[in-house]
């Protein structure tokens, strides 16, 4: 069984980015990161990483030669020289794939698989919020699958803490006879569902 999260947004969107499952493939995330660095939108990247690194202070992507590999180092409040993004965990990786992608997707559609990968499950809720607030700002809808029952509660909590609980709903996949069938949860149903621990994964 799968699920996929969704948000809606008002305008159609014109194209889709893709966060895969693999946190390893950089390539595609470093051309985003240039186009908002030169909008000016770095802190807009720095906020929410936060959530993962406090003493986060900047990010710049290095290198890029003949070569063409190209990296993240990061400055970190408490440590005089930079430090590779690789050396700050897979979390920080993965969330960083998100927040790039989520602000390049402006007007347009955003898909992520398995959102939950590389993530603490405590950090679920603040991250749902930070989807929330820049899916509605910048216009994108977001689909979003995962198997975590922590991150589908985590998504519950924030939709009704947070916002219009008619922006977002659980859509579950269930193969039966050969076919694929949809169930879909809004936020009241949701917050039913966790309350009486009843399984929607």
């Amino acid at each position: 069984m799968n699920e996929s999260i969704s948000f809606s947004t008002t305008k159609m969107p014109q194209k889709c980015f893709f966060i895969s499952s693999n946190s390893l493939d950089m390539s595609s995330f470093f051309s985003w990161w240039d186009d908002l660095v030169i909008a000016s939108s770095e802190e807009e990247i720095l906020a929410p990483l936060r959530i993962v690194e406090p003493n986060l202070l900047s990010l710049t992507a290095i290198g890029g030669g003949s070569n063409g590999q190209r990296r993240f180092i990061a400055k970190i409040k408490g440590i005089s020289t930079p430090v590779t993004l690789e050396s700050l965990g897979e979390g920080l990786i993965r969330l960083l794939r998100i927040i790039i992608a989520l602000v390049s997707a402006k007007n347009d559609t955003l898909c992520i698989d398995e959102i939950e990968n590389g993530l603490h499950y405590s950090t679920h809720a603040e991250i749902w919020k930070i989807i929330f607030e820049n899916a509605e700002k910048l216009n994108v809808q977001v689909f979003a699958t995962t198997h975590s029952g922590e991150c589908v509660d985590a998504f519950q909590r924030s939709l009704n803490n947070f916002y219009d609980p008619e922006s977002g709903e659980l859509i579950r996949l269930k193969k039966k006879n050969d076919e694929i069938q949809a169930t879909t949860f809004d936020a009241g149903e949701l917050a039913i569902a966790n309350r009486e621990s009843l399984e929607v994964r």
